[in-house]
């Protein structure tokens, strides 16, 4: 449901990064501090953050559904975020892009309300609604004022367990995902790069199937298939609740337990769950590199140059992200001086970035050709140019700057309630604590140039990238 380009490079936040059917790429930093420092290496003064303590409140039901409340009393509005533990790492050949087909059914009517209920409801109401299919989740989410929760409460409990996924909408918008999935694959090169990417990077593991799923999956998955789909995930134990606004936490807490207890679990849930347990599955390919040239829909040479990354959570994934905008963040970033804005410039655009999913994650750095520049030359470059960049490009002023503008970006998000409910709500989806932005910001802040360089020199000089290059004239 939620168009939005692929954003690489300097990014905030680490609500994971969620590549989404429409090709969101977004790193996202969960933070917040206790008395957190940082330190450079020369030894100069470290900066202090102050508490930030969100009014948050979390209560696991006996069906296991998690309800996440934040208080948010500035204004009289709310954000309800229903997030759903399954993506297309959870999906098989056969029935790929079935969580991002029930994105889009789970707006098509359920028992209780008819096809275009739901859009009345909150546009009615002055509100905005969305959702977003990742590898790992399905989101949904919507924005109003506080005196429509009750019937948000109503419509989400509806939805997520009653689901009609009647024959005639479920055909339409089977049509409607072959034309989304046409015009950001097939038509876009950046899709067609994207694709490709997946494929080397995470051959042999669940990250390799695309979110979206492939077009004979789309064009041959019957209802019966999504809707065992849906039964099998669609389960209290694997959903999250959180709402951040202006209400009375007793009170909410209350109701929520009234519509949402009764709702029992899915036995075949267990069975997935327990099978999904083995950390192997995600262990990404041994033989790591190579190039690989692809015939696709750009005039100019587009490239990604992919390294093994680390999961969230992981020691590595917090110095790579700094990383990752320490060399392609903004227009003074050392691959955007060397690349783009130099006397002799070679590329129109560069990015790098961390890309870290539930179980591993990727190091990107990629780019697209000047009019008249050899794509071999510029192959031959960069990966020269990254086995020795780590010393020259990272820096205690570098490191500190994206550390401040990490914070900025981290304080300016809590000023929503949309922030907060995704922000609260991610952290325990993925790592069962709520109140993981403390931990995440104080490892951020914690981190120095010497562990950056650590984490560069380890993947940059020691790994040969997949480097994958689209271009019409291949």
């Amino acid at each position: 449901m939620k168009l939005l380009g692929l954003k690489l490079g300097l990014v905030w936040f680490r609500r994971v990064t969620i590549f989404t059917s429409s090709l969101l790429f977004i790193v996202f930093l969960t933070a917040c501090s206790s008395n957190s420092t940082t330190s450079n290496r020369s030894g100069g003064s470290s900066r202090s953050v102050k508490d930030v303590n969100l009014a948050i409140t979390k209560k696991t039901l006996e069906n296991g559904l998690t309800i996440i409340l934040t208080e948010n009393k500035k204004l009289p509005l709310f954000s309800f975020y229903s997030i759903v533990k399954v993506g297309s790492r959870n999906e098989t050949p056969g029935i790929t892009g079935a969580s991002h087909f029930l994105e889009h059914m789970m707006f098509k009517g359920s028992a209780n309300y008819n096809l275009g209920d739901f859009e009345k409801v909150v546009s009615g109401n002055g509100g905005t609604y969305n959702a977003y299919t990742s590898k790992d989740l399905t989101v949904y989410y919507e924005n109003l004022p506080i005196d429509a929760l009750d019937k948000i409460i109503d419509l989400e409990v509806d939805r997520l367990f009653s689901l009609s996924l009647e024959e005639n909408s479920f055909q339409k918008e089977r049509n409607v995902i072959l034309e989304e999935r046409k015009y950001r694959y097939e038509n876009s090169a950046r899709g067609q790069l994207i694709q490709e990417v997946f494929k080397r990077s995470f051959k042999g593991t669940p990250y390799e199937i695309p979110t979206i799923g492939t077009i004979k999956d789309i064009k041959s998955v019957t209802g019966d298939q999504i809707r065992k789909h849906f039964k099998t995930f669609y389960t209290p134990e694997n959903i999250v609740i959180s709402i951040a606004g202006d209400f009375d936490t007793d009170d909410l807490m209350e109701k929520l337990e009234k519509k949402f207890a009764g709702i029992p679990n899915r036995d075949d849930f267990k069975k997935i769950k327990e099978s999904d347990a083995n950390i192997e599955r995600y262990d990404l390919r041994k033989d790591w590199g190579g190039d690989f040239n692809v015939k696709g829909e750009t005039p100019l040479p587009m490239f990604m140059a992919t390294f093994p990354g680390g999961p969230q959570g992981s020691p590595e994934s917090y110095a790579l992200d700094i990383l990752g905008s320490v060399l392609g963040g903004g227009e003074s970033s050392y691959l955007n001086q060397r690349y783009v804005y130099s006397r002799s410039p070679s590329l129109s655009s560069i990015y790098a970035g961390n890309y870290s999913m539930q179980k591993t994650g990727i190091f990107t750095v990629g780019g697209q050709l000047l009019k008249g520049k050899s794509i071999k030359r510029v192959r031959r470059n960069i990966k020269r140019d990254l086995k020795k960049l780590c010393n020259v490009a990272v820096n205690d002023r570098e490191v500190q700057k994206v550390k401040n503008q990490y914070l900025y970006s981290f304080f300016s998000s809590l000023e929503t309630n949309d922030g907060l409910a995704e922000l609260v709500g991610r952290d325990e989806a993925f790592f069962m604590d709520p109140e993981r932005y403390k931990k995440d910001l104080n490892t951020y802040l914690s981190i120095t140039a010497d562990d950056v360089m650590t984490q560069c020199n380890r993947l940059l000089s020691s790994k040969n990238p997949f480097f994958i290059t689209i271009w019409n004239k291949f």
